[in-house]
């Protein structure tokens, strides 16, 4: 029996190392197909990134476009409350008025 265990404590580093490099071996194949997967979604990544930058772009133009319009209806607000001075007083407005019904 004290043979036997002394083979046994002899087969120990070897079954460690054996063992060690078999997690070994199954990590670096975890990290390879985590690397692949991250190199497969970097061009989507990348091809997203300049969807957003090309969307930023177009922003300012129209933010340039609505502050233009708005300068417009601004520009046409003070034009019709020159024209009718009556409504800038907030009077209402003489209209024609509807015979009432019976």
């Amino acid at each position: 029996m004290a043979h036997l265990t002394h083979r046994m404590c002899l087969w120990l580093p070897h079954l460690h190392t054996f063992f060690s490099s078999l997690v070994l071996s199954a990590r670096y194949a975890l990290l390879s197909a985590r690397n692949a997967v991250l190199s497969a979604s970097n061009p989507v990544l990348s091809a997203s990134n300049r969807v957003l930058w090309a969307r930023y772009a177009v922003l300012p133009v129209g933010n340039a476009v609505l502050s233009a319009r708005y300068a417009v209806l601004s520009a046409s607000n003070r034009v019709l409350w020159a024209r009718y001075p009556v409504l800038s007083a907030g009077k209402p407005m003489p209209s024609a008025r509807r015979p009432a019904r019976p």
